[in-house]
């Protein structure tokens, strides 16, 4: 699973092979059983599989309220390293929903501290995502226009999230400048 997470799988064809019938297989037995739900939940999120972000949404939108978890590796800790493109729409409607009044986010550590990472993510893959990240939030910023504390909310990860786009560029810069000068 860590290798799988970390991208240490270097036969990309076996991976096309396997990784479907392992999500697969992870998913149904997320849906048998209860006790083990938010951990699979928590773990297809990690595996950038969209049905275990889907779920776990609809699930806190249900709810109204972050859903805890004693070890801290849960689906709301596991936000944190989305990034893939299809996964967007799914952080987008994350989004609204932790900006939702209505929602209860927890104390510490809640969505509001790792839905950002993620926003962060997906900005840093490409122009594409950064232009996503502003366009949601800006968004947002329209709908909660007066709320100073969503407001400063927004302000802070669209500036977090332009320097992560920022960051990313100027390290592929620098890694296209070393291979095309040989430095």
């Amino acid at each position: 699973m860590q290798a799988i997470r970390d991208k240490k799988v270097k036969n990309k064809v076996g991976e096309a092979v396997w990784k479907p019938v392992f999500l697969e297989q992870l998913w149904e037995a997320g849906q048998a059983s209860e006790e083990l739900r938010m951990t699979v939940y928590a773990w297809l999120i990690q595996l950038q599989d969209v049905r275990g972000l889907r779920a776990y949404r609809e699930l806190l939108e249900r709810e109204q309220k972050a859903l805890g978890d004693s070890t801290g590796c849960g689906p709301t800790e596991s936000i944190a390293v989305v990034e893939a493109p299809t996964l967007w729409p799914e952080l987008a409607r994350l989004t609204e929903l932790c900006l939702c009044p209505e929602f209860k986010d927890r104390e510490c550590f809640g969505l509001s501290t790792y839905l950002p990472r993620a926003l962060n993510n997906v900005a840093a893959v490409s122009e594409a995502g950064h232009h996503f990240v502003c366009d949601v939030l800006e968004h947002q910023r329209r709908l909660y226009e007066g709320d100073l504390k969503r407001e400063a909310w927004i302000q802070a990860w669209l500036s977090d999230a332009a320097e992560a786009y920022k960051t990313s560029v100027q390290r592929r810069w620098s890694v296209e400048q070393v291979l095309f000068y040989g430095l």
